[in-house]
């Protein structure tokens, strides 16, 4: 379920201590894959671009704020990836 991938993205964010580190890259595996289950779900797109900003993933980051604005305009994209 997404639920699934999706908290255990989040935890697997959380718990690294390195920007870039293999907990917060396998999070935003993680995030992706619920993404892929619930596609509609703007939170899923918006964590997503938010975990892939943070592991160093620029244009992945863009794509998936862009995905959370289609879904959800009100959401606050980060002014350094616009």
């Amino acid at each position: 379920s997404w639920e699934a991938w999706y908290c255990l993205g989040l935890k697997a964010c959380a718990s690294d201590t390195q920007p870039d580190g293999p907990r917060r890259q396998f999070g935003a595996q993680c995030l992706r894959q619920a993404a892929e289950y619930d596609p509609m779900n703007y939170r899923l797109w918006h964590e997503l671009g938010k975990a892939l900003w943070q592991a160093g993933d620029t244009a992945g980051a863009k794509e998936a704020f862009r995905q959370a604005a289609q879904r959800g305009s009100w959401l606050p994209v980060p002014i350094s990836i616009k």
